[in-house]
């Protein structure tokens, strides 16, 4: 303290002192009352800003800085200035909008073909064939996007080896006769989350006319109700670039409360609830997978009737065409009511757009 006092008070003149502290204060006191680059005095008007600079924008408490990128992942989500405005003057600021609205496809699904090792199938008429073949269709198309509404189709096209007695005895080098073409046209709604709500009218057509020139013979229709949850894969993108509707697992249960199907027998019956599950799990990276697509099917009333198991190996090796893939499996079918297995191999090749 000796050491201080004689340096300000004895070493230094007081009159130097007393200059020296008024000139700090008169600069303290200056840069506390000069406004920021764009603003004004409480009498003077608006000052234009500089080009170039960034005006100075007051934030609320945890905001953005100012002068921020207000879409930099830093300060996204804080309000901004005209949304704190709209939210001081009782109007809610806009919601911002689905990003499927803006990027979605319109239509979506699954094309491809099946060809079938040696084994037993039976067609709506009751009358039991090998197939060959069977072109496959699953297709989507948006309804309603806001909504998350959308209609699709799933159908298939099935095929046999041209023979005496069946209807296009010969095709010359595409030696086949059509034989069966299944379609299930409906509606469905995501209305919450994953879980989606879907409509549906089924027909299995018999193509083989056999002694009729131009009537099939035999079909099997119906409706359903069906309610889904999907479990994980890719159904958070739906209506979004890259959603794979290959990889969309789901549980469902639902009920068919109108007509008729057929066993492995061609024995009708009347269907009632039913409940399927479509699961994939990622075997050597995600481009290769396991699937399996299982459905029991009830006869009325709670009596277990058909349980058909669709599994396989699935892969899409060709990076730049990712959403080709090559598929190679079996689609069993066992009867409750008869007691029998239909086990039935395939290879496939799909493109899913």
């Amino acid at each position: 303290m000796r050491f201080v006092h004689l340096v300000f008070f004895e070493l230094i003149p007081m009159r130097v002192t007393r200059h020296a502290l008024f000139l700090v204060w008169a600069v303290l006191v200056g840069t506390a009352g000069t406004p920021a680059p764009g603003a004004a005095g409480p009498d003077e008007p608006p000052r234009p800003v500089p080009a170039g600079a960034v005006p100075f924008v007051p934030s609320e408490p945890g905001g953005p800085a100012p002068g921020a990128d207000p879409e930099s992942p830093s300060t996204r989500g804080f309000t901004g200035p005209a949304q704190l405005a709209a939210m001081r003057a009782g109007a809610a600021p806009d919601p911002p909008a689905d990003p499927c609205d803006r990027v979605g496809p319109l239509a979506w699904g699954v094309v491809g073909v099946r060809g079938f090792a040696p084994g037993g199938r039976t067609a709506p008429n009751g009358v039991g064939y090998k197939a060959l073949f069977a072109l496959d269709l699953d297709f989507n198309i948006w309804l309603w996007r806001g909504q998350r509404v959308y209609a699709y189709n799933d159908s298939s096209f099935w095929g046999q080896r041209a023979a005496p007695g069946i209807t296009n005895p010969t095709q010359g080098a595409f030696d086949f006769s059509k034989r069966e073409l299944d379609e299930t046209i409906g509606v469905a709604w995501n209305y919450y989350q994953r879980l989606e709500a879907r409509v549906f009218a089924y027909s299995f057509n018999n193509l083989n006319r056999g002694t009729s020139t131009s009537q099939p013979s035999g079909f099997l229709d119906g409706v359903g109700i069906e309610n889904r949850w999907y479990i994980g894969g890719s159904y958070p993108d739906l209506g979004r670039p890259g959603f794979d509707v290959a990889r969309a697992t789901f549980v469902s249960a639902g009920y068919y409360p109108t007509k008729e199907m057929a066993d492995m027998d061609g024995n009708g019956f009347k269907p009632g609830a039913f409940a399927r599950a479509y699961l994939t799990l990622d075997v050597f990276g995600p481009r290769y997978y396991l699937y399996a697509d299982t459905q029991m099917i009830d006869e009325r009333v709670a009596k277990p009737r058909i349980l058909s198991i669709d599994t396989g190996f699935a892969g899409r090796p060709f990076r730049k065409l990712p959403y080709l893939e090559f598929r190679l499996g079996t689609a069993d079918v066992f009867d409750f009511h008869l007691r029998e297995w239909a086990l039935t191999g395939y290879g496939a090749i799909r493109f899913i757009f």
